[in-house]
């Protein structure tokens, strides 16, 4: 009888002495979490070295732990978001192996990186920390922002004809293609201009204004004068800062990162996103430059009914919509100075040009409109472009390589 309660309490012994131990070690771990000790940390949890910082708020009268059929693998609660797996070592001690919710990162940090899918809910902390350490997604970010920005909001001069007998007017033109608004003290515009008529250049600033998503905005212009030329340029403000404020994620940024290799290409021929936005400004430059203007005039005097236009030359593959660009005509309007010695402009809408073929673009003022220059003007950015033209064939990315690895 004695011998059968001494058996009893000697087994009870020993599965206190178990419980106790693993309760202990998960205490002492939970201590050093909550007092965040790097070194000591990083000694009992050898994988989370890749984790510079730890945070833990526990009641140790509340941990719970779960044993694995192994009998060698715990799992350790100490509230709804922190848990760890401790594994029981041969010479009876143990060390942590994976953890879940006691890494610390910022909240601004962790806000950021799950809206973008740098890091997941379903990742532990030593992947989280192995995803963080990859800033140049950040980098990333912000150069194809910035790309965006300047490929679709866009400024230009335009003209406008208040009446029929009235000269063309020269105005700014702001196009904001982007998905966000964008505000006006974060841009201005500069405008350069040359006078014609005493000579010299001149620059002045025009303040930005606010410009909603898929807005085209009208403004005026410092100066008029039918003896200026004016051409126009954005100056935006710190696009880092601008890049927090209106940046909106998609989730799937990570993920499109990681494919793109946001380095040089690399050895296995991945493209960049540096080569990307190349190979696009190469295609539309392409595209756009064969597609080149001659000027056209049949007479050479207003009174024999003068007839002048440009002869717009398609010579790409593509058939080239005509809401996609326009003309523009310089020359002289002989009704506000008959001795031909101020320029004007108007502008006249494309018209659609099958591959390799032409149009003729007229003015509707040919009577008095004497024309000295033509050039084409495109509505689209260099995205909108590609995104609407590029017909791939396969061949594209290996062509462009090899052309510009021979620059």
């Amino acid at each position: 009888m004695y011998l059968l309660m001494i058996v009893a309490l000697a087994m009870l012994a020993s599965c206190s002495s178990g419980t106790d131990d693993r309760l202990e070690f998960a205490k002492k771990f939970g201590k050093l979490v909550s007092e965040n000790k790097v070194d000591s940390i990083h000694a009992l949890y050898p994988a989370s070295e890749v984790c510079d910082s730890f945070v833990l708020n526990y009641d140790a009268n509340a941990i719970v732990i779960n044993e694995s059929e192994s009998g060698r693998i715990y799992e350790v609660k100490y509230n709804d978001l922190a848990s760890i797996v401790m594994e029981k070592l041969s010479d009876g001690g143990f060390k942590v192996v994976e953890s879940r919710g006691i890494y610390a990162i910022g909240s601004e940090l962790q806000e950021f990186a799950l809206a973008t899918g740098w890091i997941s809910k379903d990742l532990n902390d030593v992947q989280k920390a192995e995803n963080l350490k990859d800033t140049a997604f950040v980098d990333y970010l912000k150069k194809d922002f910035s790309n965006e920005l300047k490929s679709k909001f866009r400024v230009r001069i335009d003209y406008t004809q208040p009446c029929v007998e009235c000269e063309p007017v020269a105005v700014g033109m702001l196009t904001n293609d982007l998905s966000y608004d964008i505000p006006g003290d974060s841009y201005n515009i500069q405008v350069k201009i040359v006078d014609e008529e005493l000579g010299g250049t001149r620059f002045k600033t025009v303040n930005g204004k606010d410009v909603a998503a898929g807005q085209k905005l009208q403004f005026d212009l410092p100066e008029q004068g039918s003896a200026l030329d004016f051409s126009v340029s954005l100056q935006i403000g710190d696009v880092s800062k601008l890049f927090m404020k209106l940046f909106k994620p998609k989730g799937s940024e990570y993920a499109e990162y990681k494919r793109m290799n946001s380095g040089d290409a690399s050895a296995d021929g991945k493209a960049s996103a540096d080569d990307v936005q190349k190979f696009k400004k190469t295609f539309t430059k392409m595209l756009m430059v064969k597609g080149g203007v001659k000027v056209v005039k049949e007479a050479q005097s207003a009174v024999e009914e003068m007839i002048v236009g440009a002869t717009v030359v398609n010579n790409s593959d593509k058939t080239i919509s005509g809401s996609d660009y326009k003309v523009v005509f310089r020359g002289v309007d002989l009704r506000s100075d008959p001795t031909g010695e101020t320029s004007s402009s108007i502008t006249e809408p494309g018209q659609d040009i099958a591959p390799g073929g032409s149009v003729v673009i007229t003015t509707a003022t040919t009577e008095y409109f004497d024309i000295e220059r033509a050039s084409v003007s495109i509505n689209l950015s260099d995205e909108q472009l590609f995104e609407k033209y590029f017909k791939p064939t396969g061949s594209e990315y290996i062509n462009y390589k090899k052309e510009n690895n021979n620059k």
